[in-house]
């Protein structure tokens, strides 16, 4: 028979283990939830990845050739979207689909100012405009250029579905856990008459440094290429930022370990002299 004192321990210890695997799940879906589920944190790697720029200037080199199709002079394509609206739409298209919402891209800027560059052409150099439908086509396709160059992809417009659901995931998945260590704090704290120990944190220290590892050998960042270049930086710089709030969180997690054995230690010290002296 396994006496009461043993079944404490083993209480104890798997409390312990439990309250370690809650803070190591709450810490990965705290990072996940202040990086790539959170829209203000992609906008602002964007800027940080000059991501507005880099898209201006594919734009700037991608529609020149399709003017040369066209028969039209390269001037028709001046001012018809700035860096600015390019930020503007991509802020907007991004902060919709963390809402669950199917944002469309305004095209009506630029079909308008390039059409009025094109009539200004004709006008300027007395042509008659004999193709209407060709022209109209021309103004469709480069505003198809456009809107593609912000989503990127339509597979990223599909996660409208998913985002808000995984978010609202998250947050109740943090919840039940967090609820879940209060009673384990309270039941080694309370019922067990116990101190949490700084095993605890070295546990999840320990796990997020495996996963910190796994994380960095089982995905190639460096070489990782997804769409365009620009936007396989952007994902880079995420991924990147993601790997080093884990390493960061597991050095934290391990520096309180090493201060709260230190602190324990100087009390223990300290008892053990009281008592020695007592015994004097």
């Amino acid at each position: 028979m396994i006496n009461l004192n043993k079944w404490k321990k083993i209480v104890y210890y798997l409390c312990e283990f439990l309250l370690a695997i809650s803070l190591f799940i709450i810490i990965l879906l705290f990072i996940l939830k202040i990086t790539i589920l959170s829209p203000n944190y992609i906008i602002n790697k964007m800027q940080e990845n000059n991501y507005y720029e880099q898209v201006y200037k594919s734009l700037e080199k991608e529609m020149p050739n399709y003017i040369i199709q066209s028969g039209l002079p390269k001037e028709v394509l001046e001012d018809i979207y700035t860096k600015e609206e390019i930020k503007k739409e991509l802020d907007k298209y991004i902060k919709a689909l963390y809402q669950g919402r199917a944002e469309k891209i305004n095209t009506k800027n630029i079909e308008e100012k390039l059409s009025k560059n094109i009539d200004n052409y004709f006008n300027e150099n007395n042509i008659r405009i004999t193709e209407k439908e060709s022209i109209d086509k021309f103004i469709l396709q480069i505003a198809d250029i456009y809107k593609t160059e912000i989503i990127q992809s339509d597979s990223i417009l599909k996660m409208q579905d998913f985002i808000p659901k995984i978010n609202f995931m998250v947050n109740i998945i943090i919840g039940i856990i967090i609820f879940i260590s209060i009673i384990l704090v309270f039941i080694i704290k309370y019922v067990l008459k116990n101190n949490i120990k700084s095993i605890s944190f070295l546990t999840v220290a320990f796990l997020l440094l495996i996963s910190y590892f796994f994380i960095k050998e089982s995905i190639d960042i460096k070489n990782l290429i997804i769409l365009t270049d620009y936007f396989s930086t952007l994902v880079k710089s995420i991924l990147n930022q993601i790997l080093n709030n884990i390493r960061n969180s597991a050095i934290i997690l391990i520096i309180i370990s090493i201060i709260k054995i230190t602190i324990d230690n100087l009390i223990k010290k300290k008892k053990e002299i009281k008592i020695i002296k007592i015994e004097e």
